[in-house]
């Protein structure tokens, strides 16, 4: 994603081959936890761009 034109995300949740990994990312209510994390770490990216501090870099982990 280096050098791209347009705003970009990678988010890796977890290994499908990695057996906790891959049971919560079948379970439901880990699945929306995922997905709030995920919001949240986009939101949180754009009000830091909208106030002009943004350091490059914005990390969210589960354990917030």
């Amino acid at each position: 994603l280096v050098n791209v034109p347009i705003p970009s995300i990678l988010i890796e949740v977890g290994f499908i081959t990695h057996p906790k990994d891959r049971e919560n990312m079948s379970n439901p209510a880990q699945q929306a936890r995922m997905a709030d994390i995920i919001y949240n770490s986009v939101v949180e990216f754009k009000e830091k761009m909208d106030k002009g501090h943004f350091s490059g870099h914005i990390i969210s982990h589960a354990n917030r």
